[in-house]
């Protein structure tokens, strides 16, 4: 029995000492960290499920039925071989665009600045434009990564159910690329961008101002702040593709959402760091805000740059 006893305290000293280092890193989430050390310890299985996209939430909904239902095997072969039929189809019917892509309309096409140049990643790293767009994607990314990364202890502080939140908030990010795309396509990307970027920022405030009043405005608060974060993963893309050509868009593309990891250690870590020192989510979603505000006026700057640019080339003097 002795023994037994010793072996046992053994592993709760090793658990706890596991849950200590994480939660080092992993700031916030203590429920999270102790539900999969255990699952751990107990050789189980954990599906760990985030908030991103409205696609994920559906796979992740059916891959979750299908594991009730069938164990996590069937979940992984079903979801793959789904997804594996998927691509084969979708992969039938695409094409490679024309070499020359189509102006967009109104004439606002960003590359014409540049000369229509296709450039090289490493050309893209000598421009200014790039890093206005670095730092305007982390300042941006910032505010949603909090709140997806922190929204279930936020829920259980201010005594909320995450549920429908939960559910909504992924449709609202999915359709936010959708939505502010097709704007920007009308609108101009660096217009779309400080409208949007603004509307961020006060949908974070709201969160913290209104957000903790009821269930239903804490839903409604998150939902916006999902529907005025979304796009920044349908914008940066097609700007970076405007800017700096088509030929190395992936490429380039890849080095400009580098900006989405420095943003989740500001956002994820820094919130919840900032959240266990004061007691409050307040100031997460405040300096978030600021952070937006910047982004927008960085947004306005390519705009006016841009402007500045086309004046030079058509020799068109500029006004006073």
């Amino acid at each position: 029995m002795d023994r037994i006893d010793a072996r046992v305290s053994d592993a709760r000293a090793s658990a706890l000492a596991i849950e200590a280092e994480v939660s080092r890193v992993v700031i916030g989430q203590p429920r999270v960290i102790r539900l999969v050390n255990t699952a751990v310890f107990a050789r189980g299985h954990v599906l760990l499920q985030g908030d991103v996209g409205s696609g994920k939430t559906i796979v992740a909904l059916q891959a979750m039925l299908v594991a009730i239902e069938n164990g996590y095997q069937a979940a992984f072969l079903t979801t793959g071989v789904l997804q594996g039929v998927v691509i084969a189809v979708v992969a039938q019917v695409q094409r490679h665009p024309p070499a020359t892509p189509a102006p967009a309309p109104g004439g606002k096409k960003a590359a014409a600045i540049l000369g229509k140049k296709q450039f090289t990643t490493m050309e893209v790293l000598r421009t200014p434009q790039f890093y206005v767009m670095y730092v305007a994607f982390v300042l941006m990314a910032t505010g949603g990564l909090l709140v997806t990364a922190n929204a279930g202890p936020m829920a259980k502080s201010w005594g909320f159910s995450i549920t429908l939140a939960a559910t909504l908030s992924p449709l609202a990010n999915g359709a936010a690329r959708i939505f502010w795309g097709w704007a920007s396509d009308r609108l101009g990307r660096e217009n779309t961008m400080v409208v949007t970027f603004v509307l961020q920022a006060l949908c974070l405030v709201a969160v913290a101002t209104l957000g903790q009043r009821s269930t239903a405005w804490f839903v409604a608060t998150l939902v916006a702040v999902y529907f005025t974060w979304g796009q920044i993963y349908s914008l940066f893309p097609s700007t970076s593709g405007d800017y700096f050509g088509a030929q190395h868009a992936t490429s380039n593309y890849a080095v400009l959402y580098t900006a989405k990891g420095v943003a989740s250690i500001i956002g994820g870590y820094a919130g919840a760091l900032v959240y266990e020192r004061t007691g409050s989510w307040a100031m997460g979603f405040y300096g978030s805000a600021v952070l937006a505000l910047v982004a927008a006026v960085l947004a306005y700057g390519l705009r006016t740059s841009q402007a500045t640019a086309k004046a030079k080339a058509a020799k068109v003097p500029l006004p006073a």
